[in-house]
């Protein structure tokens, strides 16, 4: 039995383009995709999925709430757009760096040091950053799902695809966590995001990883 019961099988992470329909509509039903493959398959181990809109209230600390959720997050799906990264809103960055934390300090107590708690959904309208290029990925067609527009059933049968690959990478670190003989949360109470700042710096550093060039083609 796992040491650990996790709020979350999935937090996911996004930017949010509020004036993108097609790219907000395609958030949603992809977390209620995902929903349902987690749900069937592992809610009650693995917990639910996370999306912001969904659980946080007015009233919440956003910093420390947002910190709390993904630390008890067995995997972060981040929807990887060329703007995933970005200086003018830090959001993405304090969740991706926060799990990138996570991700090292968790590996290192258990058996595969293949496993990774990061599986970007990539929408292949943008370059693929080396990083995403050499991690678990799905990659999503997301040109063909904009010209889909009217074919409701074309566009729900690409959206559970891609949620169903990840539901399988998902299982995949469920398994492997599992087997850890330490409870990975037991440190949830101090965990914390860095700051916007931090995150800027963080993301200056490491920008020739994290953005799309056009050695990683379409």
């Amino acid at each position: 039995m796992p040491l650990h019961k996790w709020d979350w099988a999935c937090f996911v992470s996004y930017r949010h383009e509020p004036s993108d329909t097609v790219y907000m509509d395609f958030i949603t039903e992809f977390k209620k995709s995902l929903f349902s493959y987690i749900s069937m398959e592992l809610a009650s181990e693995a917990g639910s999925v996370f999306r912001d809109r969904d659980v946080l209230i007015a009233g919440d600390e956003m910093d420390p709430t947002i910190a709390g959720h993904l630390c008890n997050s067995l995997t972060l799906v981040p929807i990887y757009v060329q703007r995933y990264f970005s200086n003018d809103r830090v959001a993405c960055i304090r969740e991706f760096e926060g799990m990138l934390r996570l991700e090292r300090e968790r590996i290192s107590k258990q058996d595969n040091p293949n496993i990774r708690l990061i599986i970007p959904v990539v929408l292949t309208e943008a370059y693929m950053p080396p990083y995403f290029a050499s991690h678990w990925c799905i990659l999503f067609p997301f040109h063909l799902y904009r010209m889909a527009a009217g074919n409701k059933r074309k566009k729900q049968a690409m959206i559970n695809e891609a949620a169903h690959k990840t539901l399988a990478n998902v299982r995949r670190v469920f398994e492997a966590m599992s087997k850890a003989n330490s409870d990975p949360c037991e440190t949830c109470g101090n965990f914390e995001l860095i700051t916007a700042q931090a995150a800027r710096d963080w993301f200056e550093q490491n920008r020739a990883q994290y953005t799309y060039t056009p050695e990683f083609p379409r």
